[in-house]
């Protein structure tokens, strides 16, 4: 099991891409001959499965299928003969394309940046199977509005409909969580709100063991945490009294624990001490006494298991599953799906608030996208679960 980001890997107790296949980052990195126990982890699987594959880029897939048949000394067969499972929604976030630079290498060596125009993919059959239920939301009004905004349909009637069911005084201000497109955006307004309230922050530094990730934005959790009493936090990992994404408000902190009071509608005002958690970085190895592939773990992240969240961006949030939420437009959502991920995050309308009117012009779909679902609605290839 792989995925694209270390966070998505995190949460799929996996390795990333980059990580199993020792790719360079950047644009179109070149497959290496791997040695070692990684090398038996790549000749032995059967079935490699990838999350989040609306984030994968077309040459990073290829570069996967370079890798297998380099790998597995099975040059002639796509993917070195492994069984492919991608699993993902395209209406979701969309890979990174960073400057004009790798714009023009897309434009110039694939139709689009996503997986689907990946060169390997070209020699493969693939069967798609789409999943109807929403497991997140329960009113069927709600779903309806929900799938317009995924596929870019119907909008302006969609709009109108959102504007006029979203009211604000409904949410508890004590209990919101707003949504931004922009890191910095959500990183000003949580210094603000923290800086707002009376006496010193305390600060909790993380204890990092072995192998762990250097990217700052990869962290499940600060690795120097600062909080207040009474600061609004979003949690980052299950726990039996609660789950990633519930929010809560400090109320007493020690060295050793945080005492948190949960805001969610169902366990408004309770209580929970919380100690450190710690996350675990696997690697791929394969057991020859068992003849199986097998997770081993390389490193170790040890931290309070919350980030401050009286404001996340959409791409944090995505996975999620919130009860309030205020989304906050600014000046648009600049990439596809934005918007669809933020609205969707809630359980229900009733919990959304926009700090202006939605707009047509707010909801991003691409195209390319679009044609993909239909070229696959149309070759009956896909199937219903």
């Amino acid at each position: 099991m792989v995925a694209p980001t270390g966070v998505a890997a995190l949460n799929v107790q996996g390795q990333t891409i980059h990580s199993l296949f020792q790719l360079p980052p950047g644009p179109q990195p070149r497959a290496k001959r791997i040695a070692g126990a990684a090398k038996d982890v790549i000749e032995k699987m059967e079935v490699l499965v990838i999350d989040e594959v609306s984030m994968v880029r077309a040459d990073l897939l290829d570069a996967i299928d370079d890798s297998l048949r380099l790998n597995t000394g099975r040059a002639g067969a796509p993917f070195g003969g492994k069984t492919l499972v991608l699993v993902g929604d395209m209406h979701q976030l969309p890979p990174v394309v960073a400057g004009a630079e790798e714009q023009r290498l897309f434009e110039e060596a694939y139709e689009s940046p996503y997986f689907f125009s990946a060169m390997s993919l070209r020699e493969l059959p693939m069967v798609t199977v789409t999943l109807t239920r929403s497991f997140r939301q329960a009113d069927a009004e709600f779903i309806r509005l929900l799938d317009h905004i995924r596929a870019g349909t119907d909008l302006d009637d969609t709009v109108e409909q959102l504007n006029r069911v979203v009211e604000e005084e409904m949410i508890p201000e004590e209990t919101r969580l707003v949504l931004t497109s922009v890191n910095a955006r959500a990183r000003q307004f949580n210094e603000q709100q923290l800086a707002q309230l009376p006496g010193e922050a305390w600060t909790f530094d993380a204890e990092v063991n072995g192998d762990w990730l250097d990217n700052e934005s990869q962290l499940p959790s600060p690795a120097e945490l600062r909080l207040k009493v009474d600061a609004q936090v979003m949690f980052t990992k299950n726990g039996e009294e609660w789950v990633n994404g519930s929010l809560g408000r400090v109320v007493q902190l020690e060295e050793d624990f945080i005492e948190i009071e949960l805001l969610g509608d169902e366990d408004l005002g309770q209580h929970v001490f919380v100690e450190r958690e710690s996350w675990e970085r696997y690697r791929y190895q394969w057991d020859e006494k068992r003849r199986r592939v097998e997770t081993e773990s390389v490193g170790s992240y040890t931290q309070f298991p919350f980030i401050l969240a009286w404001a996340v961006t959409v791409h944090k949030a995505q996975g999620l599953t919130l009860e309030h939420v205020r989304i906050d437009l600014g000046r648009g959502m600049f990439a596809p799906g934005q918007a669809y991920v933020a609205l969707s995050r809630c359980r229900t309308l009733d919990g959304i608030s926009f700090n202006r009117p939605l707009s047509a012009g707010d909801i991003k779909c691409d195209p390319v996208i679009q044609s993909f679902y239909q070229s696959i609605d149309e070759s009956g290839a896909g199937d219903s679960a």
